[in-house]
């Protein structure tokens, strides 16, 4: 078992949700800096400078509905993003839970073939892009692979289902993308070249 790929669903998940706090500790504290501000300075009681009010209310409300969904995530892990999207991909009749959902990708993972130095990883049922929220995407589920470029990425891959979504690469070289498509032209049942 290769250690850097264990578990890197379930991490992605428990990272989505420290994000989640962190951000909404951020937004209370700013808030209550902001709120401590325009009360000392006697702004908060000014009917006129009402945007002081409007923003401090919503960095209350938005801390702590950040930091809500941090716990939530923690403590509930099939409520975070990558839960949902993994489980949106299973057959149907393949009912599992959160934990249970993140296992089976990360199983998959385990022994997956790996492109751009283990960004891009293919196992045998799904297909995963490390990058800060990590959606893996099941291989029957991938239509096309789009080669994309802007002005400062100058070609990355989109793995496409059926709606036109999917996770995007970062940069890499022609060479690169064409193993990438190579390799999952033979590993993607309904993929359209």
């Amino acid at each position: 078992m290769n250690g850097s790929r264990e578990r890197l669903c379930a991490s992605a998940a428990r990272r989505q949700s420290v994000q989640m706090l962190l951000a909404g500790a951020a937004a209370l504290t700013a808030g209550a800096l902001a709120g401590c501000f325009a009360a000392v300075t006697g702004i908060l009681w000014n009917i006129r400078d009402f945007l002081w009010i409007v923003v401090i209310l919503f960095l209350f409300f938005g801390g702590g509905y950040l930091l809500f969904l941090g716990v939530r995530g923690l403590v509930w892990p099939e409520t975070t993003d990558i839960c949902t999207v993994i489980r949106a991909q299973l057959r149907p009749g393949d009912e599992r839970t959160g934990r249970e959902a993140l296992a089976l990708v990360d199983a998959d993972l385990e022994s997956a073939q790996g492109f751009l130095q283990g960004k891009v990883l293919v196992g045998r049922e799904w297909l995963l892009v490390r990058d800060t929220w990590a959606r893996p995407i099941r291989l029957d589920r991938i239509c096309k692979i789009e080669r994309r470029s802007t002005r400062r990425v100058p070609l990355y891959l989109k793995f496409l289902d059926e709606r036109g979504l999917g996770p995007v690469t970062g940069r890499l070289s022609a060479a690169e993308a064409d193993a990438v498509e190579a390799y999952l032209r033979g590993a993607a049942p309904n993929l359209r070249t």
